[in-house]
């Protein structure tokens, strides 16, 4: 997404990407997991190996917390962008 402004090209970025991603590796290990997850059903399914330890439901309740976060943001993104470049460019 974006313009030419006399002849300078003016960009916005358009998409969710995820640069970092934390984790407890502990924590991991002791529910068997052997990295983080590459998809939000892999996100669930660890969220409740993590969830069966003992003493570990509260860390498993934020990763889960995150996921309509996530959804949330990629479903209005587009809107978001748009209302935010609205008027922005001129030309």
């Amino acid at each position: 997404m974006g313009r030419f402004v006399k002849n300078t090209a003016y960009a916005l970025p358009y998409g969710f990407y995820l640069r970092a991603t934390f984790y407890n590796k502990r924590l991991f290990a002791q529910a068997g997991i052997s990295g983080p997850p590459k998809t939000l059903d892999e996100m669930a399914d660890d969220a409740k190996k993590i969830s069966a330890i003992p003493g570990s439901q509260m860390t498993a309740a934020g990763v889960l917390a995150l996921v309509p976060v996530c959804v949330f943001f990629l479903l209005i993104q587009r809107h978001l962008v748009r209302g935010l470049t609205a008027g922005a460019v001129k030309g």
